[in-house]
């Protein structure tokens, strides 16, 4: 299993999925913010993908961090110019 892997886990999966519509629900993001790549392991969500800018990255990592069963963001998303 790599790190970029969804583990099957059914908390992990429901975190995912929450995750995932709280960064839809903000319709001031960008659709690369939208589209971001996610992975709930443990509450560890990583976020991986492009989005429009530094505003941006903040805001995804704070609805991330928002998101309960979350316990850490590790945001590796990039800043595409």
């Amino acid at each position: 299993m790599k790190p970029t892997d969804q583990p099957n886990d059914r908390t992990d999966i429901k975190v995912a999925a929450a995750v995932r519509r709280a960064i839809l629900n903000d319709k001031s993001l960008s659709t690369m913010a939208h589209n971001v790549k996610l992975v709930a392991a443990n509450g560890v969500v990583t976020l991986r993908g492009p989005v429009s800018n530094a505003d941006e990255k903040a805001k995804v990592e704070a609805t991330t961090a928002a998101v309960a069963g979350v316990t850490h963001v590790d945001n590796q998303l990039d800043i595409k110019h």
